[in-house]
């Protein structure tokens, strides 16, 4: 009788467990037991619209679905508040058992944010998961499709429950949302997995600038200034994001200028008035913080140098330089769908040989301003800059300064 009920036991044991026992004795149950580490906290899965329980049991347990101890049985016995045929409310969690296949597509981590105050989605959106807001894959798209329980995205009150994906999240460890409560204690992001995909943002911008060059001959102590027309620009960029914390960026930039003026140049003949300009950076950005971020470059930039190869003539070089730049941005104020900000990026000349003459270390300071909206399908951008610094070379001492304005329209990709 004492062996049928050992015998029993086991059979019982291999059966949650998965795995069957050769020898029915009871000191390898004893040590079944001790070797099998308490069950962690299950996971969870969000019930969508059109979700059905054996399609929930494939696609987070795995297969087999039907058999005795097949996915959608232990689904059910872990949820024993369901049964078959019964409806699924939209919105409501399942509990997910944690001996599910590894091979299994597995749900999401996502963590529950309590409404405090009459709220919408929108801001919600943008506070916890930043922008762009209103793109077709933006974080507010994003959060409706985890919450299809929100009937009105424009009504939240207080006391609803809104699930948000923990990788998704921008707000730092420490920081706290505004008008809500996370329902626990949030792990960090940098523990959290990352997601399987990379987002990718493409923009195009145009504008134009003013520039000048006040110089100085070394050799004759003679003045002058360099003036130019309203140089139009062209600006490519593309950022690559593989997590919430870092991307990559790679930017290309064109202008097409010409020099209007040259101060005290009675009968002097100017050489290279017109022509053009390329510049490229390549670097990474760290977001510390929704609309706060620190990027890092290297590159290479044209920039005017002058130069006097005979009496009367003034030629104007156009130099490839070796630049190491900080960027440091960050948005003052921010809406469900606009945002203001401004930055600082300054900028670094490395030496470098020319027709002639060699350029010295120079440097650059350009703040600016800027104002996003996020449209429907793309993001908006507007910014105004100025920017002045040096560039010497064993010539000449050069002051520069500009200003100017950029348009961009972006838009974003997610695989």
């Amino acid at each position: 009788m004492k062996n049928k009920w050992i015998q029993n036991s086991v059979s019982l044991l291999s059966a949650v467990g998965g795995s069957i026992f050769t020898c029915g004795s009871l000191n390898q149950a004893a040590f079944a037991l001790e070797a099998t580490d308490l069950p962690p906290i299950p996971a969870l899965y969000i019930i969508k619209k059109g979700d059905s329980l054996s399609e929930i049991a494939q696609k987070t347990i795995g297969s087999p679905v039907f058999t005795p101890n097949g996915s959608l049985a232990r689904l059910l016995a872990a949820n024993p508040n369901l049964a078959l045929g019964k409806r699924l409310e939209v919105g409501s969690q399942l509990k997910l058992p944690s001996d599910r296949d590894a091979s299994a597509t597995h749900p999401e981590e996502v963590i529950t944010y309590v409404v405090e105050q009459a709220n919408t989605l929108s801001q919600i959106a943008q506070q916890l998961m930043g922008s762009p807001v209103y793109t077709k894959n933006g974080s507010l798209a994003r959060l409706r499709a985890l919450n299809p329980q929100v009937k009105n995205p424009n009504r939240i009150h207080v006391g609803d429950l809104i699930y948000v994906r923990n990788r998704e999240l921008q707000l730092a460890a420490n920081e706290k949302p505004k008008g809500g409560h996370f329902e626990k204690p949030r792990r960090d992001l940098a523990s959290v997995e990352e997601p399987d995909g990379v987002r990718s943002d493409f923009s195009l911008g145009m504008g134009f600038q003013y520039f000048s060059i006040d110089s100085k001959d070394r050799a004759t102590g003679q003045n002058a200034t360099l003036l130019s027309n309203a140089a139009p620009q062209f600006r490519f960029n593309w950022d690559l994001a593989w997590n919430p914390r870092w991307s990559a960026r790679v930017r290309v930039d064109y202008q097409k200028e010409e020099i209007l003026s040259f101060d005290d140049a009675s009968g002097i003949v100017l050489r290279g008035a017109k022509g053009h300009r390329i510049g490229f950076l390549v670097g990474a950005l760290r977001t510390w913080a929704p609309g706060s971020s620190t990027g890092l470059f290297i590159g290479r930039d044209e920039e005017i140098y002058e130069r006097s190869p005979a009496v009367k003539i003034v030629q104007i070089e156009r130099v490839g330089l070796p630049t190491v730049s900080v960027e440091q941005s960050h948005v003052f104020f921010g809406s469900s769908s606009a945002s203001i900000g401004g930055a600082l990026m300054g900028k670094l000349y490395l030496p470098a040989k020319a027709n002639g003459f060699t350029t010295n270390t120079g440097w650059q300071l350009r703040p600016k301003v800027f104002l996003e909206h996020d449209l429907t399908v793309f993001r908006a951008r507007a910014e105004a800059f100025y920017g002045f610094g040096r560039q010497d070379s064993n010539l000449v001492e050069q002051k520069v300064q500009s200003a100017g304005v950029l348009f961009q329209i972006s838009k974003g990709f997610t695989r």
